[in-house]
């Protein structure tokens, strides 16, 4: 008899121990999801825009691309904005690639310089300026 509640308890314990196991592998799991998802929704860009005299530029549309065909044929935009009264613009919630900026202000733009963004990180500065003319 004795032997028997040993047998049991040793079971209760092993079964115990498994499912304590698998709830802290699954609690870790959905903890590292958790994060990455969090962790790769940060990576932002801001852009400054300055005319030839190197002074900002408020109002101008700024307009984000995945590829160099979209931004060449100014279809597909990924994202669009107009930068503030110290000339810039910020997009948020981007995903770690480049892109190809396209900026205008009545006649003006940056056709021909300053196009394609390094690929953007979510510790990386992010931060570029665009002359236009």
């Amino acid at each position: 008899m004795i032997r028997f509640i040993h047998r049991q308890i040793d079971t209760f314990v092993y079964l115990n121990n498994s499912i304590m196991k698998l709830l802290l592998i699954t609690a870790m799991s959905l903890v590292l999801t958790s994060f990455t998802i969090n962790y790769s929704a940060k990576v932002k860009i801001k852009i400054f825009v300055v005319d030839e005299s190197s002074l900002t530029v408020e109002g101008a549309k700024v307009t984000l691309y995945g590829t160099f065909e979209n931004y060449k044929k100014e279809v597909k935009p990924l994202f669009s904005a107009v930068t503030n009264a110290k000339g810039f613009v910020e997009f948020k919630d981007l995903k770690e690639m480049n892109y190809y900026i396209h900026v205008t202000k009545g006649d003006l733009d940056n056709n021909g310089g300053n196009v394609e963004t390094e690929e953007l990180h979510v510790k990386g500065k992010n931060r570029f300026e665009i002359m236009i003319d």
